[in-house]
């Protein structure tokens, strides 16, 4: 099993699971074949390590950062999510499953599945490029096609991010810190259908609030 960045990191045969985040991300095939992508986050920063109880009911902080959602859903439907696991069938079968954790997790996931089943590029190499960032603070005197790109400090040559610039995207270099607050990383699992052989990777490291291994 694969586990990335939370509460419950890693099953160990030597010692107790790890804990101290509030998010994790799963990725687990079995011996059968079956896959299963899985992001959980209570996402308790502003009422604490449980969220709060009211009438009974226990809310996490999820419902205080995803407002906007609840005040244009109706009663009974379902809430809309930007965390995103991804399941790719090949002829009913699955090839890949990817289940990012961080602020950047639309971003990542679409770089890694386009990457693996648009590109045909490996996953190792995908993984260790530097990461798709999420404009936090995008301008708002600005169209969305004026909005900067925002990249890891010193991951691109100058070469590269003049050609960028003269195709009219603009770029905005972030340090290492505020790169660690908006990214993403995730547990992905590629399964070749004709060898069966499965290849797992994760991004290690803390990105503030989340942990992966």
């Amino acid at each position: 099993m694969l586990t990335n960045a939370g509460a419950v990191l890693e099953a160990r045969p030597d010692g107790p699971a790890d804990r101290g985040h509030h998010t994790e991300s799963v990725v687990v095939l079995d011996r059968w074949g079956n896959v299963a992508a899985l992001v959980h986050s209570i996402n308790a920063v502003v009422w604490g390590h449980t969220g709060i109880i009211v009438d009974g009911i226990p809310i996490a902080d999820a419902a205080a950062i995803n407002k906007q959602y609840l005040l244009a859903s109706k009663p009974g439907s379902a809430l809309p999510s930007d965390l995103a696991p991804v399941i790719a069938l090949r002829n009913g079968k699955p090839i890949l499953a990817v289940a990012t954790v961080g602020s950047s997790v639309v971003l990542e996931n679409v770089r890694l599945v386009a990457g693996v089943l648009g590109a045909g590029q490996d996953l190792q190499t995908l993984m260790d490029a530097p990461p798709l960032l999420l404009n936090t603070a995008p301008p708002t005197d600005k169209p969305i096609s004026a909005w900067p790109e925002p990249i890891p400090l010193n991951t691109y040559d100058a070469d590269f991010l003049n050609a960028l610039r003269l195709k009219g995207l603009p770029v905005q270099e972030e340090t290492p810190e505020r790169t660690r607050a908006i990214r993403g990383t995730a547990a992905a699992l590629v399964i070749d259908q004709k060898s069966h052989v499965s290849h797992a990777v994760e991004v290690p490291g803390i990105i503030t609030y989340a942990e992966g291994r």
